[in-house]
């Protein structure tokens, strides 16, 4: 005698596959601080430069004479 509940087993097991393979990409931040030069006249401000994979498209942000920023929006395990 065959089950009538064979197929709807393997959709669910491909379905239970796909939701794995789909985990949601979460947004990370990265803390940065850095010392102002020693000199005599100090750095209008600063420019970050910044690529993440998989797109490696570089990226700026002006931020200033601060010698701290919090960059966010980054996705967690990227490099």
């Amino acid at each position: 005698m065959r089950s009538n509940h064979r197929p709807s087993l393997c959709v669910l097991m491909q379905l239970l596959v796909l939701m794995v393979g789909m985990t949601p990409a979460l947004a990370g931040q990265v803390q940065l601080a850095w010392d102002a030069p020693d000199s005599s006249t100090p750095p209008a401000g600063y420019t970050l430069y910044y690529w993440q994979e998989p797109t490696g498209v570089p990226q700026s942000v002006d931020i200033g004479p601060q010698t701290t920023y919090t960059l966010d929006g980054l996705v967690n395990g990227a490099t």
